[in-house]
């Protein structure tokens, strides 16, 4: 017979036996139930971000390319289709997804004696940024002018050149297809009017503009011709500052100013064209190249073609210096290096400006004291050109230059389009 101590202690074994049975049935359960929606949770959320990267790369890779058409007198050519034009990315053939034309020719073109509008387009404020009021069609048909004044670094009497050019256009050459904004950098970039076509307004503005107070500041890669040469003299108890760092970071000041400049406007679609009086822009070796092209990748995705002007003029180069310096001790006056020195400064400031205008699809004037010539080349340019855009299908985000090549199916048409843009860079 078995005991009933036995059959309890029997009992109390099965109890535990089943008990570890059913905590191991529970913790399975819920293991299969719980996986399921891990792994979904996981597919859903890789599923997911492949959309928002496409999203954001078709955005970005959008690129605009204006192009004015004309024949071989320089007459525009109009009335072309899409289908008339082909465009080449590094040699790879685009599809032109996006077109526009833009026509001004039909509108009333300049004279001192053409009336503006009663009422004119644009508020005319003074801001630190552009006005987002009016909408993107109030710009349609219109010549959009940016003029911009750098204060900071001009000589007065180059300023006093560049006001009065400006005021001969206000007064003689403004019509009612133009719209101009008056931007100036001083210690900062200010937009002194917002786009508007009303002449007294525009005339008070330029009139009130206060001229050398920030300006003479050292001018990057200078060469003086009056110090240049000292083989005579011994100098090596003198102490010479060095302004190389001052005059690399005073450069990047200045272009830097001007992508400001480019980017407070981007979000007008049409074409901008930005008129830049300066005394010329010198880079310093390759510290200021980084500068440099961000400033001409800000113009180009802003929709800004800058239009140079050396408010310095025509100049003429004395071996000795003008009057407003000492002449130079040694032998540089009469070796010739003295005067080649001064050329090389000029040659080397203006051939950044030459570089700012022709990779944004602009123009330089240079050496001429007829600066009004670039309103003339402004109004030329927007007669009427065409906007085309495409998707690039090189999908690389690596920063390179690409080169923009367009061609259209008339014969003896001439193109004048930017040729390239540095593609976006991605850092992740």
């Amino acid at each position: 017979m078995i005991s009933r101590r036995t059959l309890k202690a029997k009992r109390k074994d099965r109890a535990g036996v089943l008990r570890y049975f059913l905590f191991g049935a529970f913790f399975f359960l819920s293991f299969s139930f719980s996986s399921p929606r891990w792994l979904h949770s996981q597919t859903k959320d890789s599923s997911e971000k492949p959309g928002s990267i496409y999203t954001l790369r078709v955005y970005e890779d959008l690129v605009i390319v204006d192009a004015v058409v004309t024949d071989k007198q320089g007459n525009p050519i109009k009335n072309l289709r899409p289908t008339d034009f082909t465009v080449y990315e590094d040699n790879a053939r685009q599809t032109i997804v996006t077109f526009d034309v833009e026509d001004l020719s039909t509108r009333v073109e300049a004279s001192h004696e053409a009336p503006l509008p009663d009422q004119p387009v644009g508020g005319g404020a003074s801001r630190s940024t552009p006005a987002a009021s009016l909408p993107s069609e109030a710009f349609q048909n219109h010549r959009l002018i940016i003029l911009f004044l750098d204060l900071s670094s001009m000589p007065v009497e180059d300023l006093i050149q560049a006001q009065r050019t400006v005021r001969e256009f206000i007064e003689k050459q403004l019509t009612p297809s133009d719209l101009v904004a008056v931007v100036v950098n001083t210690a900062t970039v200010k937009i002194l009017l917002d786009f508007t076509n009303d002449r007294e307004v525009l005339r008070q503005t330029v009139q009130r503009l206060h001229l050398g107070d920030s300006a003479n500041l050292a001018e990057a890669g200078t060469i003086d011709p009056d110090v240049s040469n000292t083989s005579s003299e011994d100098l090596s108890d003198t102490f010479v500052a060095d302004e190389t760092q001052f005059n690399v970071f005073n450069t990047d000041r200045k272009l830097s100013a001007i992508e400001i400049t480019g980017k407070m406007f981007r979000e007008i679609p049409q074409k901008k064209f930005l008129v830049h009086f300066s005394s010329g822009l010198s880079t310093t070796g390759v510290e200021n190249q980084a500068q440099l092209r961000a400033t001409i990748d800000a113009l180009n995705q802003s929709n800004v073609s800058l239009y140079s002007v050396d408010a310095r003029g025509l100049i003429a180069a004395p071996p000795a210096g003008d009057a407003s310096k000492g002449s130079a001790s040694g032998t540089a006056n009469y070796s010739g290096k003295a005067i080649r020195d001064q050329y090389v400064s000029i040659a080397n400031s203006q051939e950044t400006l030459t570089s700012l205008a022709l990779d944004t699809g602009g123009r330089a004037i240079l050496d001429t004291n007829n600066l009004g010539q670039v309103f003339e080349a402004v109004r030329e340019d927007s007669k009427s050109y065409y906007v085309l855009g495409y998707y690039s299908s090189n999908s690389r985000r690596d920063g390179s230059s690409r080169q923009i090549k367009l061609q259209v199916n008339t014969p003896g048409a001439h193109l004048k389009y930017r040729q390239g843009y540095y593609a976006p860079k991605s850092f992740e």
